[in-house]
């Protein structure tokens, strides 16, 4: 069929091929529509990893310099303070301030400590070093005679010399007013009691910090929020969105800065809605991840900045990647309605049905679920990307062979799948499997996993195709499920569960025990004819608060001493034996501490379900509190059928337990026992006897069972 016939077919077809055409074009749009969501996601996904990836990594660096330069002007503003207390500078300020003049004894003085500044100065490589009379003006530094020398100018107008004349150690940031060079000016004032003599002023030149900011794009900002050094120089001297440098004073700005005017740096959030991490710095084209630390004890905030062209990279694969579903898509819809138009009847209709049923199924496979190719031949095996992010491989640990892909299975798991794996292959039958994955971080993992093996005309397997799917949160929804229909059927308050119109559509086994009525006599009915007479559904209420713990649903601590009582009894009237069993869990408190609270209760439950699960319908489950547990198993023809009971308990809570999604643990517990009548005392004795052995089996290694040796009362072992 040429194409002209196919197109005029098409257009001249009966209502049928018309509808079937709206149909087609009605599923391009919604495959176009879920290409995209489905890429949208894929991109947002990378995106956020990767931004998390590059935050840390300009978090740590910031660190790492922000550290290095505290340390650094910490050990100058020492200098500072170290050198006020120094008597040779005390000795010459003294005299200075006494006005004596300078005869030739107070000049030696003067140029010998000239002289110590200048060695200071190259020892401890700082910018300047020098000392200030009470006045304020320069009076001997480690540069005297030299032009840039301080000796003789005025800084009584700087923040650091009225901090010292003060008597506080001072500090700021300032253009030198000889060198020009920025720097950071540490003042320590020289006293005598209460008298100020003068100061200390030690500075270190920012340029001099270029090593540290050399690390990364970074830049230092004052108090005033103008920058004072950057990596990036055509930055410095410019100020922050909202810096107050422009209310201060003209004079002040011109002392402090040797200017009065700043360009602002525009940093503006680059996409808030959907990226609130990123920044645009200077109107640039590329986003940026910014990351700020304050340095409190130099009035300073280092600002480390790190490009992320990456953005770019993912918007161009989103493109790339909606091009080939679309095109895959429509393609795919194009042969179907090819076929329809050649075949025209109504069993071809049908076939066509079918068909694009198999293409819809086939779509959305490859939309959500991870590929995998395993050439048998050559133990090749190929992933699909989003199959790496489902194991969450990364390049160092993708595995290329068969092998590797069974190291990335649950140790507990990979026999089972090697075997249903071989099975499939050897029945020529496709196979599938749910499984666990074990990721590098501890975490688990539940996979469905399907494939296909081809064959050569003698049988010979070739390659299998397969896909997977994460369905951890499937199994942690079943397992809820399969908890909640537990507690429904074992639960010890009477429940009903009714539709909108109030009519019953179910009951537990203990709402029949407790109203007397069987469940086929209210399905159907409406909980009206509760009010006949019988217990009122808050009194049962509070007898259940009373005497059930609220957390598992088993009795509590005020209902066990009357079952306690009514077993006692029982077995006095019997010739069998009485298992007073005291349980608690080992290594409970890690659960709680490690995966909070929740974790903690929803391992109760599932202990309580367990233990419930492993007695009889005669016996007693109840809990002390915390992870304490009772045990009452009456009717013991001997100790054997207690021992086999009690291990039958300790192999049922050895089993994993999910106590969140994709977090599993395995716990054990330890458990005391004494034997009634052979342990022939009051009910409040028994349980300390069996508290007693518990403590026991403790000490021997957990994850054990000790019974109560009623001949010593300090030694555990077999009662007989």
């Amino acid at each position: 069929m040429t194409l002209g016939n196919a197109r005029n077919r098409l257009f001249s077809a009966r209502p049928g091929y018309r509808r079937l055409l709206a149909a087609g074009a009605g599923a391009a749009l919604l495959w176009l529509l879920a290409a995209w969501d489905i890429v949208d996601r894929e991109r947002a996904a990378a995106v956020a990893a990767a931004l998390a990836h590059e935050s840390a990594e300009v978090e740590q660096i910031g660190a790492g310099i922000g550290a290095g330069i505290e340390q650094v002007l910490a050990s100058r503003r020492g200098v500072a303070a170290a050198l006020a207390a120094d008597e040779h500078i005390r000795r010459v300020l003294r005299a200075a301030y006494a006005g004596a003049g300078t005869p030739p004894a107070e000049a030696a003085a003067l140029a010998a400590l000239n002289r110590f500044l200048a060695g200071a100065e190259k020892h401890l490589a700082v910018g300047a070093l020098w000392v200030g009379d009470a006045a304020g003006k320069g009076f001997a530094a480690a540069n005297a005679g030299s032009a840039a020398s301080p000796i003789g100018i005025d800084y009584s107008d700087r923040l650091y010399y009225r901090q010292a004349k003060a008597g506080q150690p001072g500090m700021q940031f300032a253009v030198g007013r000889t060198t020009r060079i920025p720097g950071m000016f540490f003042s320590a004032p020289v006293m005598e009691g209460d008298r100020f003599l003068g100061f200390v002023v030690v500075k270190i030149d920012l340029p001099s910090l270029a090593t540290w900011m050399g690390q990364a794009e970074a830049f230092l900002v004052d108090n005033h929020g103008v920058v004072v050094l950057a990596r990036d120089k055509a930055l410095e001297m410019r100020t922050l969105p909202g810096a107050d440098v422009g209310r201060i004073d003209a004079a002040t700005r011109l002392a402090t800065y040797r200017r009065n005017d700043f360009a602002e740096l525009s940093i503006a959030p680059w996409d808030a809605a959907r990226y609130p991490s990123l920044q645009r710095l200077d109107a640039g084209s590329v986003p940026v991840i910014l990351h700020s630390l304050a340095l409190p004890e130099f009035d300073l905030r280092l600002t480390v900045t790190r490009p992320f062209p990456q953005l770019a990279e993912f918007e161009g694969q989103r493109r790339l990647h909606f091009a080939f579903l679309a095109a895959l898509g429509l393609l795919v819809l194009a042969a179907g309605g090819a076929s329809v138009i050649y075949i025209g009847d109504m069993q071809h209709s049908r076939r066509l049905l079918a068909r694009q049923k198999q293409q819809l199924d086939e779509a959305q496979q490859l939309a959500n679920l991870g590929s995998w190719e395993l050439d048998l031949a050559a133990d090749s095996l190929i992933w699909s990307e989003a199959s790496h992010r489902i194991f969450e491989n990364g390049p160092a640990t993708r595995a290329s062979n068969y092998q590797g892909f069974l190291a990335a299975i649950h140790p507990d798991d990979r026999a089972t799948v090697d075997q249903a794996y071989r099975d499939s292959v050897a029945r020529h039958a496709p196979g599938e499997i749910v499984h666990r994955v074990l990721l590098a971080d501890g975490r688990i993992k539940y996979v469905h996993v399907r494939w296909q093996t081809r064959y050569d005309a003698s049988g010979k397997a070739l390659r299998s195709l397969g896909s997977v799917q994460d369905v951890t949160e499937r199994k942690a929804l079943e397992a809820q499920q399969r908890l909640a229909a537990s507690v429904f059927e074992s639960a010890h308050e009477g429940i009903c569960i009714t539709d909108p119109a109030e009519r019953i559509i179910d009951v537990n086994a203990t709402f029949c025990e407790t109203t007397g009525y069987a469940r086929a006599d209210v399905i159907g009915k409406t909980p009206r004819l509760l009010k006949a007479g019988r217990q009122s559904e808050h009194e049962e209420r509070l007898e259940r608060i009373a005497h059930y713990d609220a957390l598992t649903g088993i009795p509590n601590r005020s209902l066990l001493p009357d079952r306690m009582l009514q077993a006692i009894a029982q077995t006095g009237r019997s010739a069998g034996l009485l298992a007073v069993c005291y349980l608690d869990l080992d290594g409970f408190k890690a659960v709680n501490d490690s995966l909070g609270h929740e974790a903690g209760d929803r391992l109760l439950v599932e202990t309580a379900f367990r233990l419930r699960y492993c007695v009889r319908a005669g016996d007693t489950v109840a809990r002390l509190g915390g992870d304490e547990f009772v045990l009452l198993l009456l009717g013991l023809a001997q100790t054997e059928e207690c021992e086999a009971a009690l291990q039958r308990i300790l192999e049922a809570l050895n089993r994993p337990v999910e106590v969140a999604a994709g977090h599993s643990t395995h716990i054990s517990a330890s458990i005391g026992v004494t034997l009634y009548p052979k342990d022939n005392t009051d009910a409040d004795t028994l349980l300390r006897h069996a508290d007693h052995a518990m403590y026991q089996a403790k000490q021997k290694g957990k994850n054990r069972y000790e019974f109560f040796a009623a001949t010593t009362n300090d030694k555990s072992g077999s009662p007989d």
